[in-house]
């Protein structure tokens, strides 16, 4: 017992003398552990690493003046050229100067909001698509705001990015006009001496309006009025991004903590989106520029959609721009209305912008706002908000839909459909003069079908291999995709199979017109489908197109999915025939021609086609712009 209380003591000191020595070094490695915080990426994407897009003292970028529109180069060789150029220590001194002062963080969302209650109403949760009231001028009023609060915080310096494409000349004339009174209403808000813009514009190259940001705003005024128009018909929006965030990341770092806001002004999605999305959005992350794009509605599972463009003789036209899609897959069978149309012609909104740019602005803070929409058919974002695009990066998303075998499929064969093959619809009037002209008639107008129907049945092999899989499906916007896809895929397979059996069946005997002085059969939908004729299969698979379409309508109501559908379903899928009389100048034909009767009659009908054809007005001969 002696020896033991005679340890304690000394046990006691030792204990101390410990705690006294690590309790310091605890807190030392705690702030080494906060100050790393401060350079921590949280990307979904991959760190840039020490390679970083950096200009010479001398490059393109410095060395364009005001309104000089000297291009900048765009390949990756001039890039890193510049960045090689230059000592050692002006790269180790930026090192150490980004050490001592971190990039800002994130503003955050919980900002309080002005009391304009129709602002209030326009700003939504930061990250995807919001379509703002009022277009170009509800536009402004957010970034107003977006501005006014990021001033409230810090310093700001704001750059904006207007695509150089003629389809953009009325926004760009449209914000230039409200460009100075932004910045009135901005100072009429508060202190604004902490505020600089700068502006580029881009196309196929990228140009400088102004050599580096500026406090007064009505120098950009003309220069941005009086852009050049770019008629290359490209759009390189993510090199502008990566090169205007290069230029100015380290603006005045000396002075303190800026705020970085990049504002996209534009109606596509950009051409170089593939090959450098993931780059920019880790860019724009390290040095914490949240970037905002005014840009158009994408069309609803497709790439191309349309603005007006009017010639100088006042004539006006659609033209086709690529504006989406909205998703990094396609996600829907690019197939015709059978009541009539080509599905390029559809301009659904899909309520969200392209996937590209809106995952930009959702990485980092911003926001896609939607100054435009379609003018197709829109749907209320309330209920949208529920089949919200995936924005994970492509990589992601590419290694998910490889292990779901629903999703492969539906992307397989909406890929399948993207060729630009039309699917032509069937001929659905028949002359029968007597019976070779009609099996002629026939048999002509089988060939195409079938062709047509080999393609069907290709597409609906491919959906099948991910029927099994579809109660999987846990996503709204897969689910409605897929049971639509295939819907309406096995309601095409049904007409066109059907088509072809009734044209058969018709060949091998030919019907009896009930009137004798009928001399037409045209083939028309049914709700019925006559099993004796075209067989049990296709009356099988005629239910099951009904069984999946119905679905869509009632489990995704208010949405495209559900539109589409329900089109579908307005158009029976059976055949049957109907025969009627086409009176023919000239000559009063039956159903028992002679074979010359009737070829002098198609020789007829061929020369009257003609003349109409000599007659129709020419349309005059216009260029159409690229844009």
């Amino acid at each position: 017992m002696t020896s033991r209380s005679t340890s304690l003591p000394a046990l006691g000191v030792s204990l101390l003398v410990n705690l006294t020595m690590l309790i310091p070094l605890n807190f030392v490695m705690m702030s080494a552990a906060q100050d790393d915080s401060l350079t921590e990426i949280t990307s979904l994407m991959d760190d840039l690493g020490p390679e970083e897009f950096q200009f010479n003292a001398v490059s393109k970028f410095d060395q364009v003046g005001m309104g000089s529109g000297e291009n900048l180069s765009l390949t990756s060789a001039s890039l890193s050229a510049a960045a090689d150029v230059g000592p050692a220590e002006t790269a180790i001194e930026q090192k150490i100067q980004e050490a001592i002062l971190p990039e800002a963080p994130r503003i955050a969302d919980t900002v309080p909001l002005p009391s304009n209650a129709q602002l209030t109403a326009r700003v939504a949760v930061r990250g995807t698509s919001d379509k703002v009231d009022g277009g170009i001028a509800g536009s402004m009023d957010r970034i107003t705001h977006e501005i006014r609060q990021s001033l409230e915080e810090r310093q700001t310096l704001v750059m904006w990015l207007f695509d150089a494409s003629g389809s953009l000349n009325d926004r760009r004339r449209e914000i230039t006009e409200r460009f100075e009174n932004v910045y009135r209403q901005l100072g009429d808000l508060g202190d604004t001496d902490g505020l600089h813009t700068a502006v580029v514009s881009y196309g196929e190259q990228v140009k400088l309006i102004s050599k580096d940001p500026v406090k007064d705003v009505r120098e950009f005024i003309e220069p941005v009025r009086s852009i050049e128009v770019d008629e290359s018909g490209i759009e390189n929006v993510f090199t502008a991004v990566r090169m205007s965030v290069d230029k100015w990341k380290q603006w005045k770092r000396s002075e303190g903590r800026w705020n970085k806001l990049l504002f996209i002004v534009t109606d596509e999605r950009g051409d170089d989106a593939e090959a450098q999305l993931e780059e920019v959005i880790s860019l724009c992350k390290r040095y914490g520029v949240r970037v905002y794009v005014v840009g158009n509605a994408a069309v609803f599972g497709q790439k191309i959609g349309y603005v007006r463009w009017k010639y100088a003789d006042g004539f006006e036209e659609d033209i086709e721009v690529d504006q989406g899609p909205e998703t990094a897959f396609p996600e829907g069978l690019q197939l015709p209305s059978w009541g009539g149309g080509d599905w390029r012609s559809e301009r659904i909104s899909a309520n969200y912008g392209p996937y590209a740019l809106t995952r930009l602005c959702a990485e980092t803070g911003g926001r896609y706002l939607i100054a435009e929409d379609t003018h197709g058919r829109q749907f209320d974002p309330a209920v949208m908000r529920d089949y919200t695009p995936d924005y994970r990066p492509v990589k992601v998303q590419e290694s998910e839909i490889a292990k779901h075998p629903s999703k492969m499929a539906l992307v397989r064969a909406a890929e399948m459909t993207l060729k630009g093959e039309r699917f032509m619809l069937p001929q659905t009037e028949f002359r029968a003069f007597n019976d070779n002209v009609l099996r002629t008639q026939l048999t002509e107008a089988q060939r195409p079908v079938a062709t047509v129907f080999y393609r069907i049945d290709e597409l609906y092999k491919v959906l099948k291999e991910g029927e099994k899989s579809r109660p999987n499906l846990k996503e709204s916007r897969w689910r409605a995709a897929f049971d639509l896809a295939l819907g309406r895929l096995l309601a095409m397979h049904t007409r066109y199979d059907g088509y072809n059996r009734m044209l058969a069946d018709m060949k091998v005997s030919p019907a009896t017109f009930s009137d004798a002085k009928n001399n037409h059969w045209r083939i028309a939908p049914s709700k019925d489908i006559d099993i004796a004729k075209v067989g049990p299969l296709v009356k099988q698979r005629a239910d099951q197109a009904r069984m999946y379409l119905s679905r869509v309508i009632d489990e995704h109501p208010g949405t495209p999915w559900a539109m589409l559908a329900q089109r579908e379903l307005q158009h029976e899928l059976g055949w049957q025939w109907q025969e009627y009389h086409m009176a023919v100048a000239g000559m009063d034909l039956g159903n028992n021609a002679s074979d010359e009767e009737v070829a002098r009659l198609l020789l007829a009908e061929d020369e009257m086609r003609q003349q109409q054809m000599q007659a129709a007005p020419q349309a005059p001969e216009r260029q159409r712009p690229r844009l």
